[in-house]
């Protein structure tokens, strides 16, 4: 299966070459992030017992305060998953969490930085019983 995000910067007039692109990649699942569509943060698909949720956080730079109303939403949608047997976040989370050996949550690939919504990410994901799944996979040094 070939799961992948894509930030497209505002989507309305790019549906066409974005499922072109998916077509051309032979992607089963996309999370696409920044597509600009004002008043439609959120849209619920339910496939088996599968939940994805596609989210974009914001940067390192913004306030203490946005990240964690970003943090405090995206725990109150977890929360809100009855009986969930999967959790898949798919997205861009500004996220730079390292790499740990021996860790339940954060892989040995990953990158040597860890920034503050790093420390988040992984922060919800102890609460919520979560794994940063691309630091347990090696990756070319230009993908990390």
């Amino acid at each position: 299966m070939s799961i992948g995000t894509w930030n497209v910067q505002g989507i309305s007039t790019k549906t066409e070459e974005v499922f072109k692109e998916i077509k051309k990649y032979n992607m089963d699942i996309v999370g696409l992030t920044e597509t600009k569509k004002k008043g439609k943060g959120t849209e619920e698909k339910h496939c088996h017992q599968v939940v994805f949720i596609v989210v974009y956080a914001p940067n390192d730079y913004a306030t203490v305060v946005k990240k964690d109303l970003f943090y405090q939403e995206l725990t109150k949608v977890i929360d809100n998953i009855a009986d969930r047997k999967e959790l898949i976040i798919l997205g861009d989370l500004n996220a730079r969490t390292g790499s740990r050996n021996n860790d339940l949550i954060v892989g040995q690939y990953g990158e040597n930085v860890v920034n503050d919504n790093g420390d988040r990410l992984i922060e919800l994901c102890q609460q919520q019983a979560l794994k940063i799944t691309n630091g347990w996979f090696k990756h070319k040094n230009i993908h990390r």
